[in-house]
């Protein structure tokens, strides 16, 4: 909490002295200029004001091209300790006593030492063609730490290769390695809870990841991106770095890299918004949705407005579920128990996988439909291996497996 002390310039002082300089000895004059200076003395001591603010996010003038939010976060200080933490005043806070102090970094190699801090690529907003390879390591600005949250406001790396051989003809484009990123690649290392996180590349703008770091030591998490040199792909990053208490109302779940709130919304898998190459390799996360109050069950239906918004193990264009999928899959509690599930197909299927997204065990359907789970938590699941979706005797499939896009809607109890 930062305290500022007021003090408001008057010309009271000279009163009093008037006051004094006048008055007769002896008199009632002197009697009620003793009595006027008492209460102006008082008067003059409640000019000096304390204010006072906490340390709280606050939105800055600095506007984000996209990404999660439109205004980028800072944190409300005074206008000298802000400038002493590196930061920079954009906009005000706390009635106007404060700034809200933008953090951000383009030195690889930094260590994060203040909330909401932004990490961008060296040169930013300019791409960067052949960069070295770029790690951050993230202190804890408080004890009491327990998750990260990074929001990847501009994330563009090379994606999974399209061919494994440079050889191959370019009609072959949709061969790909089984999605692993070996040219270039982000990843979140140095966590002392075991938290597991994915490896991720490709176009990830818009998309975030919650992670748990404990509340012991002073070191939370290494971020590192690596680059092999041989990718024509332009590089650029932005990604905030905000710090979660252990006792936060807005703490993602436990075993959740994603936390979406909201009676609806959108969920993608990484890599989703790269047309061109594939879903990623070794993906095993959960991507959490907070049940609203009032609301009993939640509808996924594949989102309209995109290509191949489900393709999952693409081998056909049949829907797979359960025992079918072995490899690539999404994994959601269909069950659903009590009268509100009258209104929707009574099915007990957990894996969703193919090139069709449907609660039917009917492995012809080639429509999409919707999956309804009426088990708490609403959760989904990712998961990936390392081979190809491919059984092709030439190693390639008729189209490229994007990843899943699902827009998801809670219904009321």
């Amino acid at each position: 909490m930062k305290i500022i002390f007021i003090l408001s310039v008057t010309c009271l002082l000279l009163e009093v002295c008037l006051a004094r300089g006048g008055r007769r000895r002896g008199s009632k004059s002197e009697a009620n200029a003793t009595e006027t200076q008492s209460s102006r003395t008082g008067r003059l001591f409640s000019l000096f004001n304390v204010v006072s603010f906490q340390n709280d996010m606050c939105n800055t003038d600095s506007a984000v091209s996209g990404g999660s939010t439109s205004q980028r976060t800072g944190t409300c200080f005074t206008v000298g300790e802000c400038e002493a933490r590196g930061g920079r005043p954009s906009g005000t806070c706390a009635s106007g006593f404060g700034v809200c102090c933008l953090f951000t970094t383009t030195e690889c190699g930094t260590t994060i030492t203040n909330n909401n801090t932004y990490v961008r690529n060296p040169g930013f907003p300019d791409e960067v063609d052949d960069p070295s390879d770029c790690t951050y390591q993230v202190e804890r600005v408080e004890e009491g730490i327990c998750q990260l949250r990074l929001d990847f406001e501009t994330f563009v790396i090379a994606g999974p290769p399209l061919v494994p051989d440079s050889d191959l003809e370019s009609e072959d484009i949709h061969e790909v390695n089984g999605g692993e990123c070996v040219t270039d690649s982000f990843t979140v290392t140095g966590l002392k809870t075991g938290f597991r996180v994915p490896e991720i590349c490709g176009d990830n703008k818009g998309q975030h990841m919650y992670i748990d770091v404990g509340n012991d030591g002073k070191s939370a998490a290494t971020l590192a991106f690596n680059f092999n040199g041989n990718s024509r792909t332009d590089k650029e990053w932005e990604i905030k770095v905000a710090q979660i208490p252990c006792r936060s109302e807005y703490k993602a779940p436990n075993d959740c890299l994603q936390f979406l709130t909201g009676t609806m919304g959108k969920l993608k898998t990484f890599n989703f918004d790269d047309p061109v190459t594939s879903h990623l390799a070794n993906q095993n996360y959960n991507i959490c949705i907070r049940q609203e109050a009032g609301h009993c069950c939640i509808k996924y239906s594949v989102c309209e407005d995109e290509e191949l918004a489900f393709s999952l193990d693409t081998v056909d264009e049949e829907a797979k579920t359960d025992i079918d999928c072995t490899q690539d899959y999404l994994q959601i509690q269909s069950k659903c128990s009590g009268p509100i599930c009258q209104s929707f197909p009574q099915v007990s299927l957990n894996k969703f996988c193919g090139l069709t997204f449907s609660a039917t065990a009917d492995t012809n359907v080639e429509e999409n439909g919707i999956v309804c789970s009426c088990s708490a938590p609403f959760m989904v699941g990712v998961k990936t291996n390392e081979v190809a979706d491919d059984e092709d005797p030439d190693g390639t499939n008729d189209v490229n497996s994007r990843g899943a896009c699902l827009d998801y809607r809670q219904v009321p109890c």
